[in-house]
């Protein structure tokens, strides 16, 4: 397919959205501003994690698509992931405009995007967007978690919140701290080969 048809499928949800919102102005009677709220949402969110998992399959022989290059191909699957993405957290802040328990809506969103940030240490899957996007998201919304819990008085949850923050920020910690060794080692790997290649030189 040409690109104009890969972005048209990247953009279909905002596509979706636009004739919900049509239909649900023109329907006032049927859905009311709560529940138009909800599911937009709802819909970006599906629309989203489907998205999300659309962006991990990164074997270079979709029957649906086609590309010029592998270059084309994975520089798509960024920009798939990168949009499924804020289409997920989009949805969210839709669903929490009209639905009472903000808790569980940011509890959602840091185990969202902990899941991006931990696609991003796959070897299959690693790209920097998603370590920075699902890694500092995740305690973001952590974060936001432990507010929602202080402005309720519940202030046992809030610190056991921002325990569960510092472990989560620990744990990425290590990730990256492994993805750090193994680029060193690479290129000690690659340091050697290439002294070793000039001693044999001067040896000749």
């Amino acid at each position: 397919m040409t690109e104009k048809y890969t972005n048209l499928f990247t953009f279909l949800p905002v596509v979706h959205i636009l004739v919900f919102i049509n239909f649900s102005m023109q329907n006032t009677d049927l859905i009311d501003q709560s529940l138009a709220y909800r599911s937009a949402g709802l819909i970006l969110i599906i629309e989203g994690l489907f998205y999300t998992f659309c962006s991990s399959k990164t074997d270079y022989a979709w029957k649906i698509f086609g590309w010029d290059d592998e270059d084309a191909f994975f520089s798509w699957l960024d920009t798939l992931g990168i949009l499924a993405m804020g289409y997920v957290v989009v949805g969210f802040c839709l669903a929490m405009t009209e639905f009472d328990p903000d808790e569980f809506i940011w509890a959602l969103m840091a185990v969202y995007l902990a899941g991006v940030g931990l696609q991003g240490f796959r070897e299959e899957t690693e790209a920097p967007w998603r370590r920075g996007f699902g890694s500092f998201g995740t305690i973001l919304s952590l974060f936001a978690l432990s507010m929602e819990f202080s402005t309720e008085g519940d202030s046992i949850f809030t610190y056991v919140t921002w325990m569960f923050i510092g472990i989560v920020a620990f744990g990425f910690g290590i990730l990256y701290m492994n993805r750090l060794g193994e680029i060193s080692n690479l290129y000690e790997i690659e340091g050697g080969a290439q002294m070793g290649g000039a001693l044999t030189d001067l040896e000749l």
